[in-house]
């Protein structure tokens, strides 16, 4: 069910604007999109030209995927990051902090191992994280007296 409401849930923004604009400003050709969900930030991809596999262990989120528009457009695989084939890739890239799912040390080695094997010379892998260390906070003005 979770991946029906994914994309009703989380909503455009800068993130997604930020990870967008990665790709160009690094000159790359080839990405992969590890943890790629429902595809709702793949998809956007497919308009730049890039040569993209998308994969997630989620067989439901990638049924979601695939009638996206653009969808046809992008290798949807499910599975995880062994799944990555070697010296194949100029990015791999892990957004909506699907880093923070590898709770082990040697789960998140693995993955690193992983990747790094897929990506050739001069390869990028970006991903982004959540510190837990930061605690959430109000807007502001919200629980404060005038």
């Amino acid at each position: 069910m979770i991946p029906f409401v994914y994309d009703q849930i989380n909503h455009w923004g800068k993130d997604d604007e930020f990870f967008l604009a990665l790709p160009n400003k690094l000159k790359v050709e080839s990405i992969v999109d590890l943890g790629c969900g429902t595809g709702r930030w793949t998809t956007h991809l497919v308009q730049y030209g890039y040569k993209i596999t998308a994969i997630d262990p989620h067989e439901e989120a990638i049924e979601v995927a695939r009638i996206k528009d653009n969808a046809g457009k992008v290798n949807w695989i499910v599975g995880d990051s062994s799944n990555l084939q070697t010296n194949t890739n100029d990015a791999v890239i892990m957004t909506a902090n699907v880093a923070q799912v590898f709770l082990t040390d040697d789960s998140w080695k693995k993955v690193i191992s992983d990747v790094f094997r897929s990506l050739n010379v001069g390869g990028h892998f970006i991903f982004d994280i959540r510190n837990p260390l930061v605690k959430s906070v109000g807007r502001v003005g919200e629980g404060q007296d005038s």
